[in-house]
């Protein structure tokens, strides 16, 4: 009798201590996302490291914390992320970007192509984290984390201050 208890008592703690550590890894993200400093919540969303090494960040949830509207274009299949001054185009299963916009003279477009393609898991759409610098955004990734935050640089006009050397 004692025998069989203490089988099924091995047994149990074998069993417990293989389900418990895969539901806790399943449950914590690899990549907590974080928007200027502040940690998102990414419940079934959460980033993750590609085997390529690339970090992927979901694309709305991050799009959206960083105040840009995320559309999908029906009629060209494409992505559209609109920021206040300028524009990003994605396309599916693609490396290709487009960046559309203007600062007064300055002419920000250009293409770019993205460390990776744009990928559905789960039924979220990811992106690399990188695809937010060209959006005036700082992207650290770091070993645990990943922070997006608005770039906080500004063009000051100093001529005003300069000292010429002459009187």
């Amino acid at each position: 009798m004692m025998k069989k208890w203490l089988i099924a008592a091995m047994l149990t703690c074998s069993l417990t201590g293989f389900t418990f550590p895969a539901q806790a890894a399943e449950q914590t993200p690899a990549y907590p996302l974080q928007i200027d400093g502040k940690t998102v919540n990414t419940d079934h969303a959460a980033p993750y490291r590609t085997a390529q090494g690339t970090v992927m960040v979901p694309l709305r949830l991050t799009a959206e914390a960083l105040g840009y509207q995320v559309i999908w274009q029906q009629s060209t299949k494409d992505i559209q992320v609109e920021a206040p001054i300028q524009h990003i185009i994605l396309y599916p299963n693609s490396t290709q970007m487009k960046v559309k916009g203007t600062l007064k003279v300055i002419d920000l477009s250009g293409d770019y192509v993205l460390d990776e393609k744009l990928t559905r898991k789960n039924g979220v759409l990811y992106a690399p984290a990188t695809l937010f610098e060209p959006l005036f955004n700082d992207v650290t990734i770091g070993k645990q984390f990943v922070d997006i935050s608005p770039s906080r640089s500004y063009i000051t006009d100093t001529s005003s201050t300069l000292d010429t050397g002459t009187e």
